[in-house]
C-alpha cells in the first residue's frame, strides 16, 4: 500500500481523528445506506472486512453475522476490539495478506481500500477474494473516483486523497474483471456532505446471486 502521509493526513491513523472525520464528512444514513443498498447482509452471512478501520460499520450492521475485519493499523485494531470484539473478530495484518484458502465468505467488503494500493496490489486483492467468494458471494467495494462531470471540489479532494490510486471508473473495472467477471458499477456524487465523487462495485464470480 501506498499512502500520502504527510501534513494533516497523518493524524488520520489515530482512530478517534478518523471517527471524528467521519462522523463530519459522512451523511447520518452513509453507511446504512452502503449495507442496506448494496451489501445487504443476512443473519448468518460470512463477512470479510478487508481494511476495515475502527469497525465502525458494525454499527449499521444487523445482528447474527460472521464478521471478520482485517487492517494494517494497530491502533485501528485495537479500537475495533474494544468497541465491537463482542460481534467481530478483528486481524491487524496487511489487507492484500487474506485468511487462509480454507476460509469462505458470502460477502465481500472492500470500503476506500482499492485507491490505496497499485494496480499489481489491486488485482492480487481480486484474485484473493475471488478464491474465497462462495457460489453466489459478493465483492462490494467504494473508492473515491475521477469522472467526467464532478465538481473541481470533488475532483481536488480525489486527487489529495492519502491514496494515491484514484481511478477512473473504467480502471477500477478493469481491476476487477481480472478475476470475477461478473462487475457492475454505480457512481455517487451525494454520499458524503463534502463534494465527493465515489464509485461502488458489486463483483461476482458469475453464479446466481444470495439475496
Amino acid at each position: 500500500m501506498s499512502e500520502r502521509t504527510g501534513g494533516l493526513r497523518r493524524i488520520l491513523g489515530a482512530p478517534w481523528v478518523y471517527r471524528l472525520y467521519q462522523a463530519l464528512a459522512n451523511r447520518p444514513d452513509t453507511w446504512s445506506r452502503m449495507v442496506d443498498r448494496y451489501v445487504r447482509p443476512w443473519p448468518g452471512a460470512a463477512i470479510l472486512d478487508i481494511g476495515c478501520g475502527p469497525g465502525t460499520i458494525l454499527d449499521v450492521m444487523p445482528e447474527g453475522v460472521s464478521y471478520l475485519g482485517l487492517d494494517r493499523n494497530s491502533s485501528y485494531i485495537e479500537e475495533a476490539r474494544r468497541r465491537y470484539g463482542s460481534r467481530g473478530t478483528f486481524l491487524e495484518q496487511d489487507v492484500t495478506d487474506l485468511p487462509a484458502a480454507e476460509r469462505s465468505f458470502d460477502l465481500v467488503m472492500a470500503f476506500g481500500l482499492l485507491h490505496h494500493v497499485d494496480d499489481d496490489g489491486a488485482r492480487a486483492v481480486m484474485t484473493a477474494v475471488s478464491q474465497r467468494l462462495r457460489p453466489g458471494g459478493r465483492l462490494i467495494t467504494l473508492d473515491p473516483v475521477f469522472v467526467d462531470g464532478q465538481s473541481a471540489m470533488a475532483r481536488w479532494i480525489a486527487a489529495n486523497d492519502r491514496g494515491r490510486f484514484v481511478r477512473s471508473p473504467e480502471g477500477y473495472r478493469s481491476l476487477a474483471e481480472t478475476a470475477l467477471p461478473a462487475v457492475t458499477v454505480e457512481i455517487l456524487h451525494d454520499l458524503l456532505r463534502i463534494p465527493f465523487s465515489s464509485i461502488v462495485m458489486i463483483c461476482g464470480t458469475g453464479d446466481q446471486e444470495r439475496p
